[in-house]
């Protein structure tokens, strides 16, 4: 018995063996309440979807028609079933399969109605025509389409009966060009009614328009969804050390080669930028620094050495007043290799140590040793050689003397 419907009107059953799938097929698309509600009426909802696949919806999916199966709850599930056509031998089959897939389909939670018009609405925006079989509970209710007030209302009046009987409602949308054009509630799927498709209003270039609109739409929605791939860098260039490529991690502990600075182009002579760092402790008079490369420096003049400018030729106040102290002064190892270089009488610089002066680290560098694998193999070498000479002349000594001869024994019995 149909509760409520709008435009019914019997469709058209084809079956038979000469029955043939149609080019452009009708589509259905079973909607099933998977939340806590419809848990006590588990059962009858898969008894319910059962006889709406087998019975072709009481008529009105004659063979040829496409359905799909959807489930909702918190989420709605619209892929785990898979497309199938009806016809005149497959029903059994696909009424069975149906609510095998029921059965193991996810559900939890409430039934989250407003996503699930979401996705009722992209459907019908990619489809000129579309029927939708929902199976509620007796206790929701729909909202976000066009026809919510009418279908509640149906819904309340009705509500009490159900729960009774331990049914679910039927609900059949008719949707048509993006629009709802027909809609019925109904208490069993063997009383289902559903209202006739009406022709369209639009022509075919218009419907077409649409669908195009419509697939541009859902693509550019789908690129902006679209996680970005960061691709790596292409052709590096090899001729680049690890430690000198950008953004390189220093693992070694030596730090990135900073370019100099360049002269800022001013008529006037800046003097150099003096680093500040940590005054050193001076090393005990017992136990003197080691340096491992130290200038030569004239010991008959203790006096400090004058810093001459290139360019006006005068020596520095600043470090004439820096006092020797002692007659040798200690020796800064160059930082540079270019410091190490004899002077070329363009510019002398004090190697008095200064408590403004940057600390240089000395680095001792290891003598070579023989105890490598080479050098153990010749020696592993020379120790076989000497043990078999060794060997050799014991064995030569250990022989037995061998006795006279035939011709000295026959000389010695005549004696």
């Amino acid at each position: 018995m149909a509760l409520v419907g709008a435009a019914l009107s019997p469709a058209l059953v084809v079956r038979g063996a000469e029955a043939h799938p149609m080019a452009d097929p009708a589509r259905f698309i079973f909607v099933i309440e998977k939340s806590e509600r419809t848990r006590p009426l588990a059962a009858e909802v898969t008894q319910t979807l059962f006889d709406l696949v087998y019975r072709g919806a009481n008529g009105h999916m004659p063979d040829g028609s496409v359905f799909e199966i959807w489930t909702f709850a918190e989420e709605t599930a619209f892929r785990g079933f898979v497309p199938e056509m009806l016809t005149p031998t497959n029903r059994l089959k696909l009424a069975s399969s149906a609510a095998a897939y029921l059965r193991g389909a996810p559900g939890r939670g409430q039934a989250n109605v407003a996503k699930l018009v979401e996705h009722v609405r992209g459907a019908s925006d990619l489809s000129s025509e579309l029927t939708f079989i929902l199976v509620t509970a007796t206790e929701t209710r729909l909202s976000g389409t066009s026809h919510d007030t009418e279908i509640n209302r149906v819904f309340e009046a009705n509500a009490e009966n159900l729960r009774s009987l331990h049914r679910p409602f039927i609900t059949t949308i008719r949707v048509q060009d993006r629009k709802i054009v027909g809609y019925s509630v109904s208490e069993s799927a063997f009383s289902v009614t559903m209202p006739a498709m009406p022709d369209s209003l639009l022509t075919p270039e218009q419907r077409a328009q649409l669908l195009s609109e419509a697939r541009l739409a859902l693509a550019e929605r789908e690129r902006a969804a679209a996680p970005v791939k960061v691709e790596p860098a292409k052709n590096p260039n090899r001729n680049v050390a690890d430690e000198d490529r950008e953004g390189a991690i220093i693992i070694r502990g030596q730090p990135r080669k900073n370019p100099a600075p360049t002269a800022a182009p001013t008529g006037e002579a800046k003097p150099p930028a003096v680093a500040e760092s940590t005054p050193v402790a001076t090393p005990k008079p017992t136990d003197p620094p080691v340096v491992e490369a130290a200038r030569p420096v004239d010991s008959e003049s203790p006096k400090a050495t004058e810093v001459e400018s290139p360019a006006s030729g005068t020596s520095s106040p600043a470090a004439a007043a820096i006092a020797p102290a002692s007659s040798i002064s200690p020796v800064t190892p160059p930082a540079h290799p270019e410091d190490a270089r004899p002077d070329d009488g363009r510019a002398k610089t004090s190697v008095a140590a200064s408590s403004n002066s940057v600390p240089v680290t000395a680095l001792a560098v290891p003598a070579k040793t023989w105890f490598t694998a080479g050098g153990l193999f010749v020696a592993g070498l020379c120790f076989f050689v000497v043990a078999a000479l060794l060997g050799w002349v014991l064995v030569r000594r250990a022989r037995n003397t061998g006795g006279p001869s035939y011709i000295t024994r026959s000389i010695s019995d005549r004696r």
